[in-house]
């Protein structure tokens, strides 16, 4: 175990690209929450107040030496427990868990564990899986998993529940599977700290209808010769040879690499590539901090993840996502493919605070992925000149492109162009349909 770990132990958080300093971490503490949430139970706290009530009452009248006696007392049982349970009836169980790859923000998910009793003479009893809880409530919040007997050898299924609140990409705290068994006042058991990772995309925005701009190659109407000879110039990915393919469309390398013939596809009809630009800009600051959850950015985030899977449904292929300053262009050239990349992005997304905007330094990388694809759709969270002059630079390389900008109470921003459309980000979060 490095030092980092030791200082820090992986009780589970959620990933920021820069951790705020109100989430800053006091090092060892997490140790103290691991043991208050592994060792005791309930009736062991209990039990400890109904022996320190009468201890404290005695040395409050000045029977100090029976006070010391009677926490003495209390203080030997808790000892004598705490040897005894682990070493007779601490269960020899290996667990494992599967979770969905990816959920969505709001969701209630179930998560199935699968538990073996490694012990060759010992009957685990009372088993409870996935104990210890997610540190923040507000973001996830997991339901145990309980098996009543496990015979030596056996292997035994059981399902729990977890309800995602938040978006992001979490880190989650680790796999316990403890028992009570039997005086029901400590917790023994073991874990499991292989690291687990979970992700929860954006809650989907109800869209009745979206009007995409499609790419100059489709907006012209080209002949069918004029799309012949556009089949020879874009490449849109690779896929497994199949009879009647022609042979000079072999890729080698990939072919070599999946030990199959494997040929090039190209794109020769339909709307073509779009690109996706999710802004993340905090234009005016949230009076608390929980506001942080409905604000223009995360209704822009909703927006990107709802149009991304109505594009991917509709056959088109995600060139590229600009989310916030990174620019994700995605390996896989399929619209299911892309839409996973992503949903991932849109999940890590951090919304940044104090006005702090990230797509100057962005613009020029993110004009040059959106002039590839032809066509552009771009969620907004306010109105600047910097994204003015991306809009202006995108019309000066013939990338056709429709914006949205959401705002906190539907109100237009000053300057905004009447072809840019504006959306209520209260509509967003209240699931209302919307037409874009």
């Amino acid at each position: 175990m490095d030092r980092r770990r030791i200082l820090f132990p992986p009780l589970g958080e959620r990933v920021y690209l820069r951790r705020p300093w109100v989430y800053a971490r006091v090092p060892l503490t997490g140790w103290a929450w691991y043991a208050q949430e592994a060792w005791t139970s309930a009736a062991a706290l209990a039990l400890a107040a109904a022996a320190a009530l009468p201890a404290l009452a005695l040395l409050v009248a000045g029977h100090g030496r029976t006070a010391a006696h009677v926490g003495f007392a209390f203080l030997a049982l808790a000892a004598v427990a705490a040897i005894v349970q682990p070493i007779l009836f601490r269960p020899r169980v290996r667990v494992s868990s599967r979770l969905p790859p990816r959920v969505s923000e709001g969701d209630s998910f179930e998560t199935v564990y699968e538990i073996v009793n490694l012990s060759r003479r010992r009957t685990a009893f009372d088993l409870a899986v996935e104990t210890l809880y997610f540190p923040n409530p507000f973001e996830l919040r997991f339901r145990p998993a309980a098996v009543a007997c496990l015979p030596p050898g056996a292997t035994a299924r059981a399902s729990g529940s977890c309800r995602a609140l938040r978006r992001g990409v979490y880190l989650l705290q680790p796999l316990r599977a403890e028992s009570t068994f039997p005086f029901g006042l400590l917790r023994s058991g073991r874990t499991d700290w292989t690291p687990r990772r979970l992700v929860v995309a954006p809650a989907r925005a109800v869209l009745a209808s979206l009007a995409a701009p499609a790419g100059p190659c489709a907006a012209r109407g080209l002949a069918d010769g004029a799309r012949a000879a556009r089949a020879a110039l874009e490449f849109r990915g690779t896929r497994d040879y199949l009879p009647g393919d022609d042979p000079r469309a072999l890729h080698p390398r990939s072919s070599a690499r999946a030990g199959r013939p494997v040929v090039r596809e190209f794109e020769a009809d339909g709307p073509g590539r779009i690109a996706l630009f999710a802004d993340t800009w905090l234009a005016e600051q949230p009076t608390f901090s929980w506001q942080m959850r409905r604000t223009p950015p995360e209704a822009s985030l909703s927006l990107a993840a709802a149009c991304a899977e109505r594009l991917a449904a509709e056959g088109r292929e995600i060139a590229a996502a600009l989310v916030g300053p990174d620019l994700v262009e995605p390996a896989d050239a399929a619209p299911g493919g892309a839409l996973g990349e992503v949903l991932d992005a849109l999940a890590a997304a951090q919304v940044w605070l104090y006005g702090r905007d990230t797509l100057p330094a962005a613009a020029a990388s993110a004009a040059d992925a959106f002039a590839g694809a032809g066509a552009a759709l771009l969620l907004l969270s306010g109105w600047n000149r910097a994204r003015a002059d991306l809009l202006a630079e995108l019309s000066a390389r013939g990338v056709a492109w429709r914006a949205v900008v959401a705002t906190p109470r539907g109100a237009a921003p000053a300057g905004l162009p009447p072809e840019i459309a504006v959306v209520d980000a209260r509509d967003v979060f209240a699931g209302r349909a919307l037409s874009l």
